[in-house]
């Protein structure tokens, strides 16, 4: 497998790396390699949180134009249509994430 050949360049010593492949509602392959964190050393692991930052904006983008090309939702459509309203307030998000 091309992952397997991928994440097999990467140092157990250096920065780390993690591949998640799902198909429907399975994983059917997950793999971690390197370190998490430089300093102090620590293993990047199958379980390890990632800060993702905003690496995710890129793929939510070209999933809204696939969505848009098949005529499931129109680019000039209202974003918060499909929200609950509670996700919208930063009071209810910081809550039920911290308790």
């Amino acid at each position: 497998m091309a992952t397997r050949a991928l994440l097999a360049g990467i140092a157990a010593d250096g920065p780390g790396c993690s591949v998640a492949v799902g198909r429907g509602h399975r994983i059917v392959f997950a793999e971690a390699r390197g370190l998490a964190s430089l300093t102090p050393p620590r293993p990047n692991t199958r379980a390890t949180v990632m800060d993702i930052g905003s690496t995710s904006k890129p793929f939510i983008a070209l999933a809204i134009l696939l969505l848009a090309d098949e005529g499931r939702l129109s680019l000039d459509d209202d974003d918060r249509r499909d929200v609950d309203a509670a996700c919208l307030d930063s009071e209810s998000r910081r809550r039920s994430r911290y308790g």
